[in-house]
C-alpha cells in the first residue's frame, strides 16, 4: 500500500471515528457473521460472495433508522472504494480459502448499485462535505449513473448493456436524489440541494408517467414487454414507492399500502410464491404502523436466519425492529 493509500485510508478512519462521538446514543448495530476481517461485507453469513447492493443498503436502511452504522462502515467503505472501477461502477465479488476477493461476476444492476453507494457515503458524510477521500468515488460513480439516464424518457436504464428501466431502481434513484438535497442543505451548499430536490421531482415525474398503468392502478415492474406478473417483482416493487416516499396516483400511501397487505400479505409472509423473505416489505409494514405483520415476519423468518435465502439486508432489518432506534 502506498504512503497516499495509507494517508487515504487514515482520514477516512479519524473522520468515522470522530463522527459517531458527535451522534446522541445511536442504537448498536452488528454485522459479526458477515463482515470479514478485512472490511468486506457477504450477503450471507459467513459467506464467500459480496454483492455490494445489499450491503450499502442495508447500511443506508439502517442508519435511516437511527442505528449506528459507523464502526462497520469505517472498514467496508474503503474496503469498496479499493474494488471501484476506475469509470465508476462495481461487480461481484468472490473468494475461496485463503485466496483474495476477485470479481467474479457483473453488478446485477448499475442503476441501482451506484444510487446505494452513493446515498451511503452522503448519509455518513459530516456537515463539512464529504471527506476527501470519497470525494474521487463519489464524482465517478456519480458521473456513471448520470449517464444511465434515458432522455427520452428521464428513466434510469439498469445497465448500458440491459437498456430497460425498472421500478425498484428508479425509485431508489429518485430517493438518492432526495438524500443528496437533504446532505448538500447540511453542506450549506443550497444551490446544488434545489439542484437534487428539482432532479428528485422530475424522476417523480417520469416514473409515474412512464410506469404508472391507469386501468391497473398499480405500477408496471418495468419497461421490458411482456410485463413481470410473478410476485417478484410485480408485487414486490410496488411497496417501494410507499416506503421511500415517492408520491403515487394510488393516494394516501397508509391506505393503498393496507390494500397491497390484503391482496398480497399472506403470499409474503407464507413465502408461498417467493422462497426469500423479503424484509423490505416488512419495513415498509413497520413505517406504516402494521406491527402484527411485522411480528409475524419476524416470527416465519426464524426458521430462515441460518439459510441460504437470508441476506444480510434481512439481518439488517431484524435488528432495527428488535431495537429502540424506531
Amino acid at each position: 500500500m502506498t504512503s497516499k493509500s495509507i494517508s487515504a485510508l487514515l482520514s477516512i478512519l479519524l473522520f468515522l471515528l470522530a463522527t459517531a462521538t458527535a451522534h446522541a446514543s445511536p442504537q448498536n448495530f452488528a454485522l459479526d457473521l458477515y463482515q470479514t476481517p478485512d472490511g468486506a461485507i457477504t450477503v450471507n453469513e459467513h459467506g464467500n460472495f459480496v454483492d455490494p447492493y445489499f450491503a450499502n443498503r442495508a447500511l443506508t436502511l439502517a442508519d435511516e433508522s437511527g442505528m449506528d452504522v459507523r464502526v462497520i462502515a469505517e472498514r467496508w467503505i474503503p474496503w469498496l472504494m479499493a474494488h471501484q472501477l476506475s469509470d465508476g461502477r462495481f461487480e461481484r465479488y468472490c473468494k475461496s480459502g485463503g485466496s483474495d476477493w476477485s470479481p467474479c461476476k457483473p453488478s446485477d444492476a448499475d442503476d441501482a448499485g451506484l444510487a446505494v453507494w452513493l446515498e451511503l457515503l452522503y448519509r455518513l458524510a459530516p456537515q463539512s462535505g464529504l471527506p476527501a477521500a470519497w470525494q474521487s468515488s463519489a464524482v465517478r460513480a456519480n458521473k456513471y449513473l448520470k449517464n444511465l439516464r434515458d432522455k427520452s424518457t428521464g428513466l434510469y436504464f439498469v445497465s448500458h448493456d440491459l437498456r430497460v428501466c425498472l421500478l425498484m431502481d428508479n425509485v431508489e434513484v429518485y430517493h438518492l436524489f432526495r438524500v443528496m438535497s437533504a446532505a448538500h442543505r447540511r453542506f450549506g451548499q443550497t444551490k446544488l440541494s434545489r439542484d437534487y430536490e428539482k432532479k428528485a421531482d422530475q424522476l417523480a415525474r417520469a416514473i409515474v408517467r412512464r410506469m404508472w398503468l391507469p386501468a391497473k392502478h398499480n405500477f408496471a415492474a418495468s419497461t421490458q414487454r411482456p410485463l413481470p406478473t410473478t410476485f417478484y417483482p410485480a408485487a414486490v416493487a410496488q411497496g417501494y414507492p410507499w416506503l421511500f416516499k415517492l408520491p403515487t396516483p394510488a393516494g394516501d400511501a397508509k391506505v393503498a399500502f393496507r390494500k397491497w397487505l390484503s391482496s398480497y400479505g399472506s403470499i409474503w409472509l407464507d413465502r408461498s410464491q417467493d422462497k426469500f423473505p423479503w424484509g423490505i416489505i416488512a419495513l415498509a409494514s413497520d413505517q406504516f404502523g402494521e406491527s402484527a405483520y411485522v411480528d409475524q415476519w419476524i416470527e416465519n423468518s426464524k426458521s430462515l436466519r441460518h439459510s441460504a435465502y437470508w441476506t444480510v439486508l434481512d439481518e439488517t432489518l431484524v435488528q432495527v425492529f428488535q431495537s429502540d432506534a424506531r
